[in-house]
């Protein structure tokens, strides 16, 4: 309509362009206080240039936070801590390894050391002691590894727990999460098809309504010629023919089998079923 983007939508103009916008362009969202609270503006910032955008030109998605306030809510937000914890356990499970496999090495000093500006000095000698470390220590000194050695810690414990809770906060199942389960080269079916129920209740309940705003305006403004439509999603993820295959075998095989049996009698049932233990 060539307006400026800070003024009101008039007439039914065409849709030129759609662009999406980064949370992270966003400098200030204007909310009405009365309620039901309404955006009265937005203003972004790009290549140093603010624009104020107007709401009839633009759609605001959001993920529903437990206040009313339109800026939603990160869906990092709620595992935040969790993926904080996970990255230092990370560091710690690997200090944990070191110890267990190589043991603390300890420094026996000769009694006659009293200085602590002595002991400071070897104690500086194994500060960055590594596999390729090798030490020469003056006569009298004795090094050696005390506590546990060459043990194997159970690193799945140590991550299992923060794993699942990270998962269950995302809600994608942790087999998924973590690409595969251990021994297997896929996530369980089960898995994947309560992530996909998850993804199709964010495509129906998100993207859907942004889409049928979008369709609306642009069939007032006559780009669409069809009155009605619908919205057909690609599959959230393929299974594999050899499965699909099998699927259909079973499912023809039970069809078969229905109508192979109907007329059975009792006795009769009871020898097939005696063969089919077999």
């Amino acid at each position: 309509d060539k307006k400026e983007l800070k003024e009101p939508v008039t007439g039914k103009p065409r849709i030129s362009y759609l662009l999406a916008i980064s949370k992270k362009k966003v400098v200030e969202l204007k909310i009405s206080k009365e309620l039901p609270s309404e955006i009265e503006y937005v203003k972004i910032q790009d290549v140093g240039k603010i624009t104020q955008i107007h709401p009839d030109r633009f759609i605001h998605m959001e993920n529903e936070g437990l206040d009313d306030d339109k800026k939603g809510e990160s869906a990092l937000m709620c595992v935040m801590d969790l993926l904080t914890v996970q990255k230092n356990a990370d560091w710690a499970i690997g200090q944990r390894l070191w110890r267990w496999a190589a043991g603390l090495l300890a420094v026996f000093f000769p009694s006659s050391i009293t200085k602590s500006t002595d002991i400071d000095r070897i104690e500086n000698m194994f500060a960055e002691v590594n596999s390729k470390s090798v030490l020469t220590l003056p006569s009298g000194y004795d090094a050696k590894t005390v506590g546990p050695e060459g043990k194997a810690v159970n690193v799945r414990d140590a991550y299992s727990i923060i794993v699942d809770q990270i998962a269950a906060g995302v809600r994608i199942p942790t087999s998924v999460l973590s690409g595969a389960v251990a021994g297997t080269g896929k996530a369980p079916r089960k898995d994947l098809d309560d992530y996909g129920n998850t993804l199709s209740t964010i495509q129906s309940n998100q993207l859907v309504p942004v889409l049928d705003k979008i369709f609306g305006l642009m069939g007032r403004a006559g780009q669409l010629t069809r009155k009605k439509y619908g919205i057909e999603w690609n599959p959230i993820y393929k299974i594999p023919p050899y499965e699909n295959a099998r699927d259909t075998f079973r499912t023809v095989l039970a069809e078969t089998m229905k109508e192979k049996i109907k007329d059975l009698d009792n006795a009769q049932l009871t020898e097939l079923s005696k063969s089919i233990l077999k």
